[in-house]
């Protein structure tokens, strides 16, 4: 019988060594007043583990109390009070008044006298077999966060969770040890405050039915989220989808969050617009979060759309008239052309404004944007027939036709701008006739791509240009010639992707010091049965075949790759290259030019871009505009072919440019022509006057040579010089030619490379 009782109380003290295991184990302290309405405890011994006091101190009145924080002692007091009014002193506990826990702390936890009654305190901190290992210690408004001193001095946080108990009976609770968690859960809280103080929306969803889209229920938003969608606490309050947003809206939001919680991937939308939150826009992202639940962020990217919808319009439009720019034409154009159907056809017609240089020189350039925005609204408004008017240029308009049923009726419309545009404007109380030349083309018959086109009504108001007609329509009898252009065009591309081009460099004299200070990069083509293209001729086409802009940025890659080269065994050279100004009418290629010097590949202290004259004075507007720009970059500019084109000297110094290369018409014949070398005289001089060097492009013997020196020319160039060589070439030959100056220099006769 002896042996039995002891069995059981061996199995006894098995199960209750386990269970004070087992709370240890979990950071777990239990406690229990010695007696209803007492202040002393029993505390169990993981009291010795947990906090290092030993258990059985607690008994004595007051002591649990004591390691309480001063500033959490009220809160301790309304979760656990002691039941008896009287003052609880605040003071530290002394190091006198507790022991550290030991072994004899083991019988404190005695007079809990039964595995149930130990059960109910352990049960409420979730002890394994009890409840511990499944328990979540985060804090809760009823179960707050105490900090206990501990035996080494410091403080350690405790969830306080007490248990239910009839009003005659001892007070019980649990101390939980949450130092553990305490940093995730700070970091959590603070997330949680972001959360609420962003500007972006956060709203939280609950799926109450796996099976069911419709049981997709409002759990919480934040403030932004709230304020988008004005949202209440009723609806937060588990309001279906359908109590915010209408059908529509609710369908696809519906469909989006249920997809999220069967497959767990997040998905997100961009711009998307609700009815309920008209002109918002709105990109959106839904979670699947750990316990199931769906968080979905908003962000209201209205302000972004905005921006993007003026860029693009910027991008697509001219700023002065409002109207399509050449891109946005060419797209509709070739939506339209791709789209007609069987006997359908539609004109282009290209307007081009004469005269319109003159009044910005007479009246300013205020009275000619006005008539460029008058006659862009009359096309645009008072023509019948017309699908989009675009400003292309300067001084010229697209315009495009609506379809109609045969090739006279789309004709006809020229003759409806014509008519439009042909009366007065007032200016300034005076009324003014503007002349326009017109130029068509019809597809399908000239072509239905936007290039073929606009070329062929191009090639219409050339000829009435020429023909000093008013209106002119393609003639398909000049194909068989803009075929073959064509095919030397295409040989042209050919030869660009086959690297068939090569840049020739012709150096440039300082007739001051007799060094080679420049190199201009000249293009040549070695078409296979045939010479050389020169530079002009490569332009010209290239001008017409749309390839100027690629063949234009090789190249200024080349010259630029040119420039680094040279400057790597001597002095470095300043390459100068030619560009045309038809190729300047739209900013790609600025603000290609504007890449490479960002990236450092374009040196542009030592590149040089030469500007004809004559493209210059056709648009003085944009001319000034395409000067500063490239001069803003660093370039060098200079007119190129400079008394060709009647160039005002108002007009040269309202231009940034760094220098003026007179045109080999006039170098050439100054030896034997005293009207040629009084020009070039005068030009040099002023230049000068303005600050400008001056170059001489064609010099072709010594006494020219000799001329422009005592002219006071800064520059030459031309064959008696030096030719255009290859770059390996160029190094052995700017030796020569500097040699060969230096014994020049400062006399009368000259030594140069043969």
């Amino acid at each position: 019988m002896f042996g039995r009782k002891r069995r059981i109380i061996e199995a006894i003290t098995a199960v209750r060594s386990g269970y004070d295991r087992a709370i240890t184990d979990a950071g777990v302290v239990l406690f229990q007043q010695v007696g209803p309405d007492a202040d002393g405890h029993f505390v169990s011994p993981s009291m010795a583990e947990v906090l290092g006091w030993d258990a059985a101190a607690f008994r004595d009145p007051g002591t649990l109390r004591r390691l309480v924080h001063p500033d959490d002692l009220a809160v301790f007091r309304s979760v656990a009070p002691d039941g008896a009014d009287r003052a609880i002193s605040t003071d530290l506990p002394d190091a006198t008044g507790l022991r550290c826990g030991s072994a004899a702390g083991a019988d404190a936890f005695d007079d809990i006298d039964s595995a149930g009654s130990l059960e109910s305190v352990a049960g409420a901190a979730g002890v394994p077999g009890t409840g511990i290992c499944g328990a979540s210690p985060y804090p809760t408004d009823d179960e707050p966060v105490v900090r206990f001193l501990t035996a080494t001095g410091g403080y350690r946080p405790m969830l306080v969770r007490m248990v239910r108990t009839g009003l005659d009976e001892p007070i019980r609770g649990t101390l939980i040890d949450v130092a553990p968690g305490e940093e995730p859960r700070r970091q959590a809280r603070r997330f949680a405050e972001v959360a609420a103080a962003s500007h972006h929306g956060h709203l939280l969803f609950e799926l109450l039915d796996r099976d069911d889209p419709d049981s997709i229920v409002f759990r919480s938003a934040n403030a932004s989220a709230r304020s988008l969608f004005e949202l209440d606490a009723a609806v937060l309050d588990g309001g279906h989808l359908g109590s915010v947003f209408d059908g529509p809206s609710a369908r696809l939001l519906q469909s989006a969050m249920y997809d999220v919680a069967h497959t767990g991937e997040s998905l997100t939308a961009e711009r998307l617009s609700f009815a309920e939150v008209p002109g918002t826009f709105i990109d959106l992202r839904i979670d699947r979060l750990k316990d199931g639940s769906l968080g979905v962020t908003i962000d209201d990217v209205t302000r972004s759309v905005e921006v993007e919808e003026r860029l693009r319009h910027q991008a697509s439009h001219d700023h002065l008239t409002g109207l399509p720019n050449r891109s946005a034409f060419d797209d509709r154009l070739s939506l339209v052309a791709a789209g007609l159907a069987p006997g359908e056809h539609v004109a282009v017609v290209l307007v081009d404004i004469d005269g319109l240089d003159d009044v910005n020189r007479q009246s300013g350039r205020h009275s000619g944007d006005y008539i460029l925005g008058e006659l862009g609204r009359r096309l645009a408004e008072e023509v019948s027939g017309i699908d989009v008017v675009a400003r292309i240029g300067g001084d010229e308009f697209a315009v495009l036709t609506t379809t109609h049923a045969d090739r006279d009726a789309a004709l006809d419309r020229a003759r409806l701008i014509r008519e439009a545009l042909d009366q007065p404007l007032d200016i300034g109380g005076e009324l003014c006739h503007v002349r326009c030349t017109i130029g068509a083309s019809v597809a399908p018959e000239h072509g239905v791509d936007p290039g073929t086109l606009v070329r062929s009504a191009d090639g219409a108001l050339r000829h009435a240009r020429s023909a000093a007609d008013a209106v002119a329509v393609f003639d398909p009898i000049e194909e068989r010639t803009a075929m073959r252009r064509v095919g030397l065009l295409t040989e042209l591309r050919r030869g660009l992707a086959n690297q068939e081009l090569e840049l020739r460099y012709q150096p440039i004299v300082d007739l001051r010091t007799g060094r080679v200070a420049k190199v201009e990069a000249l293009l040549r083509w070695q078409r296979a049965g045939s010479g050389p293209q020169r530079s002009v001729e490569l332009l010209e086409m290239a001008e017409k075949s749309g390839l100027i802009e690629p063949l234009t940025r090789w190249i200024l890659g080349e010259s630029a790759r040119a420039a680094e080269r040279i400057g790597r065994d001597r002095e470095p050279i300043v390459v100068s290259t030619n560009l045309s100004m038809r190729n300047l009418r739209n900013d790609d290629l600025l603000t290609f030019i504007g890449l490479l010097a960002g990236t450092g590949e374009l040196p542009c202290n030592l590149i040089e871009v030469e500007l004809p004259e004559g493209e210059l004075t056709a648009d003085s507007a944009r001319a000034e505009y395409v000067v500063g720009a490239l001069r803003a970059l660093g370039l060098g500019v200079v007119v190129d072919d400079f008394g060709t084109g009647y160039m005002s000297i108002e007009e040269m110094s309202a231009l940034a440019v760094t220098g003026i290369k007179i045109d080999r018409g006039y170098t050439t014949a100054i030896a034997s022509v005293p009207a040629e070398a009084e020009a070039v005289g005068w030009a040099i001089g002023v230049a000068h006057d303005l600050g400008v060097p001056v170059t001489a492009d064609g010099v072709a013997d010594a006494d020219s040579l000799s001329m422009l020196a005592e002219m006071g020319c800064d520059l030459a160039q031309g064959l008696h010089l030096s030719e255009p060589v290859t770059f390996e070439a160029l190094p052995s030959r700017v030796e020569a030619l500097e040699a060969a100056m230096l014994g020049w220099v400062g006399t009368t006769s000259a030594v140069l490379v043969d």
